[in-house]
């Protein structure tokens, strides 16, 4: 687990300055220390100033450790971050150093790596550092927390999530709502592509797809402009329900059960076609983790997986314990995916519920040991997993949250505002920075 906490100090003070200031989130790394960190020493330089800071930990910590300095609105250019490590008997441990530039009223993300530094066993008395520049009583030792975002576009149902990284966020929804945010969730492009969207992926931040009803976009300056994407003839006209791709390769999986591949120059259907498409809409499609492209097919609860790097050669299976509709997928592994929709028998500790594992690559699920019972016999429509970590979200509100691979699942505390939302999607760039959206255009960020 990640040694969670957050420090909001004032790096570099600017008098008269009341507009939001930028925010650099700091992850320390640590690896073949010889004592757990207890404190630390951080150094900050902008430009030629430099402030020091002391950081001291509740407890001894041998996993990553996170922290924010908030910066003033002024503030823009190249920052350098060194984080000196200290054990409990005041002993330097380790150092580390990383630089970013920053732009002003923007989030910036940076890795600092501790590099032993036994050889220096020496003793630092930490009461002699300089803390005029910080205040202690503003570090929070509470996690992270979901906020609800407002994006100022039509509050439309939004059906999909997907970013290139923490400050490169595409959604879109129903009457063309295509929107975009380049400085982590705090202002928003929108643009009226004019069809329902459902599903949006991209091979970079400059090569992005959006798909739903009739068409396919495509967007290469951050969502500025969207225009038709290539299709051949008999694609033109699909009313697509998901997208999803690696490497080179991406599909787009519709309403009727076609799949369409982008070959490199253009979407066309595969040919042959998977011989166990549905007729139901396929609305979950997910790719990576070295097998190639998974999908199911709607209603029949039939998962349909290539493991060819072109996407074009195709198995299908119904799922072993039957789910009514498989509406969202996750990967893990090669062999590792989670799937949810409407609710199945699946289990008998849980009961009906819409959330199935497999780790034998969609030849036996399971579900969860626990599960909270807000989320029985409801409909998840979205799933995304990172690490130990597997989030589902559905319909009236049911958001539930696994921290132990999915074992065990508890109900996700989100803003009182979101307890009754549908929600349709989630995603993340990491553990810590997760988005999800619903209805009548809800988004929660948790960062």
């Amino acid at each position: 687990m990640v040694s969670r906490f957050l420090l909001l100090v004032s790096a570099l003070t600017v008098a008269g300055c009341s507009d939001q200031g930028s925010v650099v989130f700091v992850e320390v790394t640590q690896t073949g220390l010889a004592e757990p960190v207890r404190s630390l020493k951080v150094p900050v330089t902008i430009g030629q100033s430099t402030r020091e800071f002391s950081i001291s930990l509740p407890a001894p910590s041998t996993t990553t450790i996170s922290f924010a300095i908030q910066l003033p609105p002024s503030i823009e250019g190249q920052i350098e971050v060194r984080v000196d490590a200290y054990s409990e008997s005041q002993t330097l441990l380790g150092t580390g150093s990383s630089s970013t530039s920053i732009k002003r009223g923007a989030r910036t993300d940076l890795s600092v790596a501790i590099v032993s530094n036994i050889q220096n066993d020496l003793s630092q008395d930490l009461s002699g550092l300089d803390l005029t520049s910080v205040d202690l009583a503003t570090i929070d030792m509470a996690p992270a927390i979901w906020t609800v975002v407002n994006t100022g576009a039509n509050p439309v149902d939004l059906n999909a999530i997907w970013g290139s990284g923490p400050d490169d966020i595409y959604i879109v929804g129903i009457n063309g709502q295509a929107e975009h945010s380049s400085d982590f969730g705090g202002s928003w492009i929108a643009r009226n592509l004019g069809v329902d969207l459902y599903g949006v992926w991209g091979f970079s931040g400059t090569d992005v797809y959006a798909v739903g009803d009739g068409a396919i976009f495509h967007s290469t300056d951050h969502g500025l402009t969207w225009n038709a994407g290539a299709t051949a003839t008999s694609v033109a006209t699909t009313n697509f329900r998901a997208i999803s791709g690696l490497g080179t390769s991406a599909i787009a999986t519709a309403v009727s059960g076609p799949v369409a591949r982008w070959d490199g120059t253009k979407w066309a259907f595969v040919s042959p076609q998977p011989t166990s498409v549905s007729t139901f809409a396929a609305y979950a499609v997910g790719c990576g983790a070295g097998k190639t492209c998974f999908y199911g097919a709607g209603a029949s609860a039939t998962e349909i997986y290539s493991e060819d790097g072109s996407a074009t050669t195709w198995s299908s299976q119904m799922i072993s314990s039957p789910m009514n509709v498989l509406r969202a997928i996750s990967g893990v592994s090669s062999t590792d995916w989670w799937v949810v929709g409407d609710s199945g028998l699946f289990h008998t500790t849980t009961g009906n519920a819409g959330i199935l594992h497999t780790t034998t690559k969609g030849s036996a699920y399971d579900g969860p040991t626990t599960l909270p019972a807000s989320a029985i016999g409801k409909t998840l429509r979205g799933v995304w997993v990172v690490g130990s970590e597997v989030y589902a979200v559905g319909d009236s509100g049911e958001f539930i949250h696994s921290t132990d691979s999915g074992v065990t699942f508890t109900d996700e505390p989100i803003p009182a505002a979101a307890n009754t939302t549908s929600f349709h999607a989630i995603w993340g760039s990491s553990a810590a920075d997760v988005w999800a959206v619903g209805a009548n255009g809800m988004i929660l960020h948790k960062h």
